[in-house]
């Protein structure tokens, strides 16, 4: 994920979702990281595409995976 820096408590959470994953379904917190990736490169790529939440605050919602949204 070149290009995006975390925010150290983000990066925490973003490790614990993975491993949450995981112990739910094998594989599974292996997915979901690689939609993390995909979501940020598409950020990335066109950032003022997505939806103002709160000035200058804006979300990408992740629809395959229950309460995942990236806020940028």
């Amino acid at each position: 994920m070149t290009g995006a820096i975390f925010d150290p408590d983000a990066q925490e959470e973003f490790l614990a979702s993975v491993q949450y994953y995981e112990d739910c379904q094998h594989g599974l917190g292996h997915r979901f990281r690689l939609a993390v990736e995909s979501a940020i490169n598409k950020i990335l790529e066109a950032p003022l595409q997505y939806r103002v939440l709160h000035a200058p605050f804006r979300r990408y919602l992740m629809l395959k995976f229950p309460y995942s949204i990236i806020y940028y």
